[in-house]
């Protein structure tokens, strides 16, 4: 932590695997960053306050400042339920909607709500952390005068990969808000087949070759665009192995673009017109996903996920008037 650095706000997202702190200053960068594996779903409810106090208590012993925490810690299997803001829903509503957790140490604890709504198929969805980040993103997508937030623009798609990756319709005009979102089991699907499937058997006994294989990830993308059956098209990552057409170390690879292209084909049939899109997540993910939309002439912008968890952050805390100045 530098000393130059004045501490504004403590930003959490908290997941069901993961726990990832941000100490912010007033203009939402970045001073410290706290991640650990201890996610909700390794805890018991009488665990959260502790573990949270434990795991911030290097930026507490010098300051008390807000927590505002986003993602599973609002749900009902977290610390407190704080419920879903229906789409719309745009940066007033969820400041408005948010939760306050009483804590022993009286500091002011605040959970900002998920988002709920329907896909394209008509399917309820829901999302939490990710509303944060696609606040966030655009704000920053805004500061950066990217083309995909022009003037003359009212709408823009955007994709968080990840476990679950959503796809949200965002209306940029006058408040940005989301209006709807679909959510695709990518990455859940990604783990349990190379984990437990037979097709995964190969990348088991070669773990130590985890590279990606671009050959191959890119044959899997063709593989998906070409058919749109995954359950069908699924069972080739093991036939091409067997005849020679990709290499026991490259199924991995393989299986990513499979899936990752069935996702990115599946909601090109229920975008008309899809030409660009904003990615939100790592840059590693946010790569393969940016490899397979241009394979199919799809413009793409990308927004680190760290940078749009912070932006979304301070803009909420901003709006409610809770930073410490």
């Amino acid at each position: 932590m530098t000393n130059a650095a004045k501490p504004s706000l403590i930003c959490v997202d908290w997941g069901g695997s993961n726990f990832r702190a941000f100490l912010l200053d007033d203009a939402g960068k970045p001073i410290d960053v706290i991640r650990s594996n201890q996610g909700m779903l390794s805890l018991s409810k009488e665990q959260f306050e502790p573990a949270l106090l434990t795991q911030l208590q290097p930026w507490l012993t010098e300051h008390s400042l807000p927590i505002v925490m986003a993602g599973m810690v609002g749900s009902a299997q977290g610390w407190q339920d704080a419920g879903y803001v229906p789409c719309p829903a745009n940066l007033s509503n969820l400041t408005a909607d948010m939760t306050f957790v009483a804590n022993a140490r009286g500091l002011k604890i605040a959970i900002v709500p998920g988002v709920k709504g329907l896909s394209h198929i008509g399917q309820i969805e829901v999302m939490r952390g990710e509303e944060v980040q696609i606040i966030g993103a655009i704000s920053l997508l805004q500061q950066q005068a990217q083309a995909c937030v022009a003037a003359d623009k009212t709408s823009l798609l955007m994709c968080l990969p990840g476990t679950h990756s959503k796809w949200a319709n965002v209306n940029i005009e006058r408040e940005p808000s989301i209006v709807s979102f679909s959510t695709y089991m990518t990455g859940e699907l990604f783990n349990v087949l190379e984990e437990f499937s037979l097709l995964g058997k190969p990348y088991r006994e070669h773990k130590q070759a985890v590279d990606s294989h671009l050959s191959a990830f890119d044959l899997g993308v063709k593989s998906a665009f070409t058919h749109a059956s995954l359950s069908h098209t699924l069972f080739s990552a093991r036939t091409n192995m067997l005849s020679g057409k990709i290499s026991a170390i490259e199924v991995r690879s393989y299986l990513s673009g499979l899936l990752i292209g069935a996702e990115i084909a599946d909601m090109q049939r229920h975008t008309p017109n899809l030409s660009d899109v904003c990615l939100v997540g790592s840059q590693s993910l946010c790569e393969l996903y940016q490899r397979a939309c241009h394979s199919l002439a799809i413009k793409v912008s990308i927004i680190d996920s760290d940078s749009a968890s912070c932006s979304g952050m301070l803009s909420i805390v901003n709006q409610a008037g809770l930073c410490v100045n």
